[in-house]
């Protein structure tokens, strides 16, 4: 993805947030229909640092390396 694309999604992610934490701190009106704002915060929050990571990366030109399960991958390649 190029860098206008991302900043993009990035924005569109952002204005999910933001519409999620508003809808989750009105207040509660009886009957009326419920938008899950929750699990958009969740999900959206995920995305925002899912792309800001990769903002970084298009940025310094390196891309960010997995330190998790690093020394696995390495012994399972062997193989």
């Amino acid at each position: 993805m190029s860098l206008t694309v991302t900043l993009f999604a990035l924005a569109i992610a952002s204005a999910v947030f933001a519409f999620s934490l508003w809808m989750d701190r009105r207040e509660y009106e009886p009957g009326a229909l419920r938008y899950p704002a929750k699990v958009f915060l969740f999900l959206s929050l995920l995305v925002v640092i899912a792309l800001l990571a990769h903002v970084i990366g298009l940025l310094t030109g390196q891309p960010l390396k997995p330190r998790r399960f690093s020394d696995l991958t390495l012994l399972l390649s062997q193989y």
